[in-house]
């Protein structure tokens, strides 16, 4: 049988459909605000006023959660954590990974994870820095025994098959190993649509 609270969750969907709400009908339901569309929900959220500004912030907020739980302090009400976005979040890293590289080599300069290339065949540094900062944040949160849930926005492309027939794919509309790592991560995936009638 499975237990509420061991569960993880990515919701794919659109933005605007309805993916928080969903969640924020809860009553257990806490949400990390990282990408600033939850004003007008009432819910639990953190920071209560305005989104996380950056990876520190976000990662002491998660730090500081894991240690209520720790000293059996954290609230037994809350049975789920939403990280809303996982667009944003993965910004939030990005910058986090640039900012990192550039102490690491003072004589670069980059603005951007797109930018970093040390050379070489393994590839760039920083998708890998991205990835392993986004790792840690989604093992943190798993320490909390509470249901996670991902919430990231859908991307829509035509692509072609096996067989080169043009066929409409929908994924998470974050490329590469971390678009992947959050599909990974999730037991379950839920792809939130729109009809029409």
């Amino acid at each position: 049988q499975k237990r509420w609270r061991n569960q993880t969750f990515c919701v794919l969907g659109a933005p605007k459909i309805g993916k928080s709400e969903l969640f924020a009908a809860g009553e257990g339901t806490a949400f990390l605000d990282i990408e600033g569309g939850l004003s007008h929900l009432s819910v639990v959220k953190f920071p209560q006023d305005r989104p996380f500004l950056d990876y520190d912030e976000l990662e002491s907020t998660i730090d500081s959660l894991v240690a209520l739980r720790q000293s059996n302090k954290f609230p037994a009400t809350i049975d789920t954590v939403v990280v809303d976005t996982a667009t944003r979040l993965t910004q939030l890293a990005s910058d986090k990974a640039v900012e990192i590289l550039n102490r690491k080599h003072p004589n670069k300069c980059w603005e951007t994870i797109e930018e970093i290339s040390l050379g070489g065949t393994s590839g760039s540094p920083g998708w890998q820095l991205r990835s392993n900062l986004v790792d840690a944040l989604l093992g943190k949160l798993k320490q909390l025994d509470c249901a996670i849930v991902i919430i990231a926005h859908m991307e829509h492309k035509k692509v072609k098959n096996d067989l080169n027939v043009e066929i409409d794919k929908q994924t998470i509309d974050i490329g590469g190993q971390l678009g992947k790592a959050y599909l990974r991560y999730s037991d379950h995936i839920l792809n939130i649509m729109k009809t029409v009638p």
